[in-house]
């Protein structure tokens, strides 16, 4: 046991020796070209710490790889530091490590491996990694599904009002995944999601109200305000069926060429619905005249940038033009 403990511990030192030396590098090439950085000077201060085997230190070292503050964004670097730090129990890196894993940043795809630092990470109380886990069981990656085990785990980070937990509890009930269909807290743990401010919950709790038929009365009124939310934080679908009811007279007078500027930035994207948007489109650009739809399409640059969104978007939705 002594002697799997030391080597442990050597094989932790050894690690981060060689992540230093390469930072060591990476701070040196970056000091070259601005060597008066206040970011730079934090993150030798913060490499300096993890050198002496600090975890909080090497998690905030791989932050800096992973955001490229203070130094060139490196995935494999950050990758590495984040393993320095979990290998000493930091449940932060640990979640980061089972991420990398799962997604390939810094790292080759290994389901099996990020299943387990999912784990650990969750065991120790990580509500990201709860949810991470949670998905990973009801997708079968790494593993057998287990639905049960996926909304035990769900439940429990939702608990700790985790918004993307909280969402995906309302979608499991919304398509009675593992358990019976139910409308009601389909649309409850949506509305708590969307109450977190989690983006996609808007479009989900706007989309109860646009459809109609699911416990809910439709009212396209009051699917708008939530699908404005959504479409200020980028969700393209909400900017879709906002251009839709704008276009068919569904919140008063249609107005073609806000419906025209929403559907455009909808179509930027390719998504499974990408063939019925780029359709309307069409159908809008035939009622309009060749002046409305370039005033649309200069429109639609600013719908589509989320610093200007709510500025252009109120401009043209408050009836002054149509």
């Amino acid at each position: 046991m002594i002697f799997a403990q030391l080597f442990r511990s050597m094989s932790i030192f050894f690690a981060a020796f060689s992540l230093v030396v390469l930072s060591n590098l990476t701070v040196g090439m970056a000091n070259e070209s601005n060597p008066h950085s206040s970011s730079e000077s934090q993150f030798k201060e913060k490499l300096a710490r993890a050198m002496t085997g600090d975890p909080v230190a090497q998690h905030l070292v791989a932050d800096a790889y992973m955001d490229g503050n203070g130094v060139p964004k490196d995935l494999r670097r950050a990758f590495g530091w984040y393993e320095a730090a979990a290998m000493q129990g930091n449940p932060d890196s640990e979640f980061n490590v089972g991420r990398a894993y799962e997604h390939g940043d810094g790292v080759e795809v290994n389901y099996k491996l990020a299943l387990k630092w999912y784990t650990r990470a969750a065991e120790e109380g990580s509500v990201q990694a709860q949810n991470n886990l949670a998905h990973m069981y009801m997708d079968a990656k790494g593993t057998e599904s287990d639905y049960d085990l996926a909304l035990k785990l769900l439940r429990a980070a939702a608990d700790k009002e985790h918004p993307t937990a909280l969402n995906s509890l309302g979608h499991v009930y919304s398509k009675g995944i593992g358990v019976p269909k139910n409308d009601a807290l389909s649309f409850e743990y949506y509305k708590r999601a969307a109450d977190k401010g989690l983006d996609i919950a808007y479009f989900n709790v706007g989309s109860f109200y646009f459809d109609g038929d699911r416990g809910k009365q439709q009212d396209f009124h009051s699917a708008k305000v939530w699908y404005e939310k959504a479409a200020a934080q980028g969700v393209l679908q909400a900017y879709y069926l906002l251009g839709w009811m704008y276009g068919e007279g569904k919140l008063g007078k249609p107005n073609a060429v806000l419906a025209y500027a929403l559907t455009n930035v909808a179509a930027s994207e390719n998504g499974e619905r990408i063939l019925e948007i780029a359709q309307y489109r069409e159908q809008l650009r035939k009622r309009m005249t060749q002046d409305q739809v370039k005033e649309a399409q200069i429109l639609s640059n600013s719908l589509a940038t989320p610093n200007t969104f709510n500025t252009a978007y109120r401009k043209y939705a408050s009836g002054s033009r149509h």
